[in-house]
């Protein structure tokens, strides 16, 4: 017995919209690994430092692959996938540099920060 997919070859989106939020993901997974970046040089860290760049590199590059693939064929799950894991990074790399600016470097001076 095999599982029954139906015979819809429609796709699940609109070419343009799926297009519109690869490249909307692929541009906030930028601006957070971006702001990350700006964090750390905030905090006195050398922006040349191993952790620093190589997270700010995943954090630009998963989601530029990500949104070209998922801009053109929006069915196939690895683009997708790429974009969610520049996501992830954008959102390690501004935490924890925000996190380390508010409690640390500058205590109060951003929300959450004590």
């Amino acid at each position: 017995m095999t599982a029954a997919i139906s015979g819809d070859d429609r796709p699940w989106m609109p070419p343009r919209v799926s297009a519109g939020l690869a490249w909307l993901l692929c541009g906030a997974s930028l601006t957070l690994g971006l702001l990350g970046l700006v964090l750390e040089s905030l905090n006195s860290h050398q922006i040349t430092e191993v952790g620093v760049v190589g997270i700010a590199l995943m954090a630009i590059t998963f989601p530029l692959v990500g949104a070209v693939v998922a801009a053109r064929r929006p069915r196939n799950p690895l683009g997708w996938i790429f974009c969610a894991i520049g996501i992830c990074y954008g959102l390690t790399a501004s935490g924890e540099a925000y996190g380390i600016y508010a409690l640390r470097t500058a205590p109060g001076s951003l929300p959450g920060g004590g």
